[in-house]
């Protein structure tokens, strides 16, 4: 890919930033954000350095403190701490095209098939959907996250729950009416009146860096049942971002230590265990094995982080993977962590909670 259609591709600044990790305290601005200055010899503390769409509709960035300037692969350069010249530009450029794989551009058509990748409609009925269906206690999505010690959490990220039974006629009923019948049948989440895998009813929100709802993950809200995917996207979606994103910038610091995981529910378990242990730090969820985007590794970018996917085969060559691509990508520190007499983080917090009941 040439620098001239990548730089036409990342010109979206919350994208890019939530892709460098420089959300962490960022402010809104007209056509972009102000973030902390990426420059390695500038110690900002009050974000100083202006991330915008030009009007030649590629990003431009300028620091206001040390006064950096350039492009978006001059801005990468520089959040990885290299320049634009000679070997450098190769990685850079590198790093750079595997951005346009996960960060959409702000000025591109939307394709009209949910195959092909139409995100649009799903989201507005993604939306809907979690207003029709809040997570609550007393549904069987409610009760299975009760057993996993982390129904709380999930209520406060938002998550959402299906009912079951002549219940599920009356969703739809208040989908096809918010939204219409086009629009819903375009999602993924319906299909020629009826709503898919209903026995799917954990519905979970990945958003973005704004917070906003970019695609829903289902989850099975029963052990032990018929042979079929635990977890499942709309078909032709994966997520753009990993879960949790968002809170980056919510971040102390940049320079708070970032945790992957592996899985949405590991999320959670991992922050009730960072916030009974008193440990701050941001636990972003990488949706499975299969689903890891190289380009999520400049999340990590001069940051220490921490690989804590699960502890079997399929997770050992994952954290192998990922250990690469977040040094490619300048992490300051990259360690592999596995749960200690557990498979992953939701099992390490129940036998925490059942020790402490």
């Amino acid at each position: 890919m040439k620098s001239l259609e990548i730089k036409q591709r990342l010109n979206d600044p919350a994208g890019v930033c939530a892709a460098l990790g420089l959300l962490g305290g960022s402010k809104k601005q007209s056509r972009g954000l102000m973030v902390l200055c990426p420059n390695q010899n500038h110690d900002d503390s009050d974000p100083s350095c202006s991330v915008r769409m030009g009007d030649d509709g590629q990003l431009h960035f300028r620091c206001f403190g040390c006064g950096e300037h350039g492009d978006v692969l001059s801005l990468i350069a520089l959040r990885m701490g290299l320049s634009t010249k000679g070997a450098d530009f190769i990685k850079v450029q590198r790093t750079a095209e595997q951005l346009t794989a996960t960060v959409p551009p702000a000025s591109s058509a939307i394709s009209s098939n949910v195959a092909a990748g139409r995100r649009e409609e799903h989201q507005v009925v993604a939306q809907v959907l979690l207003e029709i269906c809040p997570l609550r206690p007393d549904s069987c999505a409610g009760v299975y996250l009760a057993k996993r010690g982390v129904l709380d959490a999930a209520m406060s990220d938002g998550w959402g729950a299906l009912p079951a039974g002549h219940e599920l006629e009356h969703v739809l009923g208040e989908l096809y009416l918010a939204c219409g019948e086009e629009l819903v049948e375009a999602s993924g989440i319906a299909h020629r009146g009826r709503l898919l895998r209903p026995d799917h009813r954990v519905i979970i929100p990945f958003r973005g860096p704004d917070g906003n709802v970019d695609v829903i993950q289902r989850r099975l809200a029963v052990e032990g049942a018929p042979p079929q995917p635990k977890y499942l996207f709309p078909s032709g979606l994966v997520p753009l971002w990993p879960y949790g994103l968002e809170r980056l910038v919510d971040a102390a610091a940049p320079e708070t230590p970032v945790l992957f995981v592996e899985g949405c529910i590991d999320v959670l378990a991992a922050r009730l265990l960072a916030r009974h242990a008193g440990v701050g730090r941001v636990v972003v969820g990488v949706p499975s094995c299969d689903l890891w985007s190289p380009s999520w590794a400049c999340i990590g970018a001069g940051r220490q982080v921490v690989v804590g996917v699960d502890a079997d085969n399929a997770g050992h060559r994952l954290a192998l993977q990922m250990r690469g691509d977040l040094v490619a990508a300048g992490a300051a520190r990259v360690e592999r962590w596995v749960p200690v007499g557990a498979k992953d983080w939701g099992d390490c917090w129940r036998q925490h909670a059942a020790r402490s009941s």
